[in-house]
């Protein structure tokens, strides 16, 4: 009511689904995040307690099968 919000986080990697939907529609406003973008990632250092930082990206993408296919 009034003013309110919703905030929907969802990595886009279905193209089905209201997440999705909410990607083709003019009532949402889109932001697009990128843990590239983290300041601990940049930094290669831990900054901000809590935030995702390198060591943790560089481990996801070490594994096999990390990449996941769009549907």
């Amino acid at each position: 009511t009034g003013n309110s919000r919703l905030v929907l986080i969802f990595n886009p990697n279905r193209t089905t689904g209201e997440a999705y939907q909410s990607t083709r529609s003019p009532l949402y406003k889109k932001f697009k995040l990128n843990c590239l973008d983290a300041v601990n990632v940049r930094a290669k250092k831990i900054l901000i307690p809590g935030q995702v930082d390198w060591e943790w990206i560089d481990e996801k993408i070490r594994k096999p099968g990390w990449v996941v296919e769009i549907e």
